[in-house]
């Protein structure tokens, strides 16, 4: 009986790989000045369009200075609200100092034309009505105040009663063509007034289960 010897595929022992000059596409040198870091090459010509520089220590220094057209600083704490009037170079600001400031844009640094008293609570929201006859703004406490003005926005004086009808104002929105404005409570409910005569209620509801946030409701005047 013959000895049969298997033999397999033969197996080619791993050696050096040479490339020949004819499979090269291109040959990049090595060159240690591509590695460098961007920034040793850059050279910062000083002010950017948002004010930032760099300094020689490579620190970034962003210019602060006050360049605005008006500015208004009355306030002891944070605020929440702002409006400006539609027709005059007015603004209400409303913060958590429970107060509420009236200003002038027209003039730097602004100059105050009052301060709105009588919040139990940080000031949140403010409105003016549409032809900017009336201000209507709400505190953190539920309270709802309006604001008739006189002399041309120079005198603003509290119209008719404070509300009171929700434990706190979230938000409130003025009608585009009447003197009435709706607001909306942490318990989600909506009241709608007409300022004139005596500050009615024309409409009270729910319009969610939880806070009413969003003061896109449809807002109606009477017929």
């Amino acid at each position: 009986m013959s000895n049969i010897e298997e033999t397999g595929p033969e197996v080619e022992e791993e050696g050096d790989i040479i490339i020949g000059a004819d499979e090269v596409d291109e040959v990049v040198d090595d060159d240690k000045s591509d590695h460098e870091p961007m920034d040793e090459d850059y050279e910062d010509d000083g002010l950017d369009d948002n004010g930032v520089t760099i300094n020689e220590d490579g620190n970034i220094e962003i210019d602060m200075s006050n360049n605005s057209q008006s500015y208004f600083e009355d306030h002891s704490d944070s605020i929440f609200t702002v409006a400006t009037h539609p027709t005059l170079p007015i603004a209400v600001t409303g913060g958590g100092d429970n107060a509420a400031y009236l200003w002038t844009t027209h003039s730097s640094p602004a100059k105050t034309i009052t301060k709105l008293a009588g919040y139990g609570e940080s000031v949140v929201a403010a409105e003016f009505t549409f032809d900017g006859s009336y201000l209507v703004t709400g505190d953190m406490s539920g309270k709802v105040i309006v604001y008739k003005s006189a002399k041309r926005g120079q005198l603003w004086e509290p119209y008719s009663r404070t509300l009171e009808d929700v434990e706190e104002v979230m938000w409130i929105s003025t009608h585009p063509k009447q003197n009435v404005f709706a607001f909306g409570g942490i318990d989600g409910s909506v009241s709608v007034y007409s300022i004139e005569p005596t500050l009615d209620l024309i409409f009270s509801g729910y319009s969610h289960s939880t806070e009413c946030t969003n003061a896109s409701s449809r807002l109606t005047a009477p017929t």
